[in-house]
């Protein structure tokens, strides 16, 4: 990793390790990669009030801030990881350790993996400090048509706090196992999967 990217992913961790502490933060003389219509503002200053952005621009003053400074550094929007078992699994290979699906039980679409979220994971902070600040946990495939529900996580390590949204869709297996299960066809699978 060349320093340019980890000097990016450093600042965006800091940002939200921040919130984990109800801080603030002023970080000085910084590149915002604001990756809006906004574009990239060179020699900004940012304010993170409690883990929000409070304010952007040149020359801000917060007497209760701690001070980073951001010359030859850049800050960009945290990164969301779209699909992991982060914060239900701890290691692979170790069984006690994977909450990520209940293979031969009677659960599907009801599966609230989430129950099961640790926040103080160890993954948890190995993953903010290159960037990623949320993510959607989801059960992995299972041996029914309906995995289970997805959340979606920021990853400040809280422990009351962390779970943002507690069910935002169902998984569905819709592949060549799900064919199996539905009798052989993706079709039937398919009226499954509309069926009240």
């Amino acid at each position: 990793m060349n320093n340019a990217m980890r000097n990016i992913l450093a600042l965006a961790a800091l940002s939200l390790a921040s919130a984990a502490h109800a801080e603030t933060v002023l970080i000085q003389n910084t590149t915002v990669d604001t990756m809006s219509d906004a574009g990239q503002l060179i020699q900004t200053d940012v304010l993170v009030v409690d883990g929000r952005v409070a304010a952007i621009g040149r020359d801000l003053d917060s007497t209760d801030a701690r001070i980073i400074d951001g010359t030859d550094k850049r800050l960009t929007p945290g990164v969301f990881n779209a699909m992991t078992q982060m914060g239900v699994v701890e290691i692979d290979a170790v069984h006690e350790t994977y909450d990520a699906t209940a293979e031969g039980v009677d659960y599907s679409a009801s599966l609230a993996i989430i129950d099961a979220f640790n926040p103080n994971s160890t993954v948890i902070p190995q993953n903010r400090i290159h960037g990623l600040t949320r993510a959607l946990v989801a059960p992995s495939a299972s041996d029914t048509l309906f995995a289970g529900q997805v959340s979606i996580v920021n990853l400040s390590g809280k422990s009351g706090g962390s779970i943002e949204q507690q069910s935002v869709g169902v998984l569905v297996n819709y592949n060549e196992y799900a064919k199996g299960v539905a009798g052989g066809s993706r079709a039937a699978a398919l009226a499954s999967i509309r069926r009240p």
